[in-house]
């Protein structure tokens, strides 16, 4: 994914995929707030490289400095909304056949209902499962199914007296809004 960055954290013997984001533009990357909730100034952005740690370094690779982060003003820290936010980087982004900034939709769009039935890619770096201690460092993707809110609010049972719905309070106290978008596997119905 020519539009695809990890967020870096330096140890003393490699670097650590913290999180990753989106070019938007030669100085602007779009990532989830929560990923900015500890910037710190020794973070790095990585671009051009799909592989992690990697004695071989591809030609269009790049490692920028992080001027400064701006999580969206809404975001809480304690709910899902609001869960973006911009990083600026004190150099430009060189553009080339595999640094690209992403294609995003020419209007706005007032609900994510839709989408219901496409696709939607999630890709990054990390755990290969929420319960693994091993991190992936080769850069990997993965195709979900995109669902309307009402088949979400239905899966959660966010409404009712279950498990589910009291764990999701916090999280998600209005429920699934047209300001996000449901995706998950369509295999068992899971998401």
């Amino acid at each position: 994914y020519r539009y695809f960055i990890a967020i870096l954290e330096p140890s003393e013997t490699e670097w650590k995929n913290s999180c990753s984001a989106s070019i938007l533009s030669k100085r602007i990357l779009m990532t989830a707030a929560h990923c900015l909730k500890t910037h710190e100034s020794k973070r790095q952005v990585l671009l051009g490289q799909s592989v992690l740690n990697s004695d071989t370094w591809e030609v269009s690779r790049q490692v920028l400095n992080i001027e400064r982060v701006e999580p969206h003003p809404k975001y809480d820290r304690i709910s899902a909304y609001y869960d973006i936010g911009l990083i600026y980087t004190k150099k430009d982004i060189i553009f080339d056949e595999a640094v690209q900034p992403v294609c995003l939709p020419t209007l706005p769009s007032q609900n994510s209902d839709h989408l219901d039935g496409n696709l939607a890619i999630l890709a990054g770096w990390g755990l290969e499962s929420e319960d693994g201690n091993r991190e992936r460092t080769t850069l990997r993707r993965l195709p979900l199914a995109v669902f309307s809110n009402e088949t979400c609010h239905q899966k959660y049972d966010l409404t009712g007296g279950s498990d589910a719905a009291r764990n999701r309070k916090t999280f998600l106290p209005h429920m699934f809004t047209n300001q996000m978008m449901c995706a998950g596997s369509s295999v068992n119905n899971s998401f």
